[in-house]
């Protein structure tokens, strides 16, 4: 079973009292959404005192805030720094937002105007794509899953739920979405 990552592309410095906003990550998945299991969100934080920092999840769909997970709420004052894994479908997140279309951003609000420095210094996406366990070709391409999922993890441009060969690598055709 393959684990499809995307991460955002650079650190984004918080500021006292105003959000920041990490680039968008976007998701086009074509897997049931039976398949995606599990999703996990990888996110790391600086901050001298993370007391002062609330973390959301924003998933955006026609322009329009379409979902929002609190990730974490001015928790561990005093405590500097905070690197952590969430497991989204633990938080709320039901899979078919992952088939929906739409975009993917992270907000970080530092909510005293004290002047303490920090940054979101990245968040990762990761979820593990399943295929039928009792079937050997799920999409019927003539080509045996575990056949596509090993070319698949080396990079190969095969896809075990689209019955047609892609061209190129996966970030780059749209299959599991581009980070910019």
């Amino acid at each position: 079973m393959p684990a499809v990552t995307m991460k955002t592309p650079k650190r984004y410095p918080t500021k006292d009292l105003m959000p920041v906003y990490t680039d968008k990550l976007e998701l086009s998945l074509t897997a049931p959404t039976w398949a995606t299991k599990p999703v996990d969100a990888m996110v790391g934080l600086t901050h001298p005192d993370m007391g002062q920092v609330q973390v959301i999840l924003d998933h955006y769909r026609n322009g329009i805030v379409e979902r929002q997970l609190t990730l974490r709420s001015y928790a561990n004052a005093g405590e500097a720094n905070n690197f952590t894994v969430y497991d989204l479908l633990n938080q709320g997140l039901v899979p078919s937002e992952l088939t929906s279309g739409g975009v993917w951003y992270l907000q970080a609000w530092d909510d005293m105007a004290d002047l303490k420095k920090g940054q979101v210094e990245y968040m990762q996406l990761q979820l593990t794509i399943r295929t039928y366990p009792n079937r050997a070709d799920t999409d019927s391409d003539g080509l045996n899953d575990s056949e596509e999922l090993n070319l698949m993890a080396a990079g190969s441009a095969t896809d075990p739920w689209k019955g047609r060969c892609l061209r190129g690598s996966f970030a780059n055709e749209g299959y599991f979405g581009r980070d910019a």
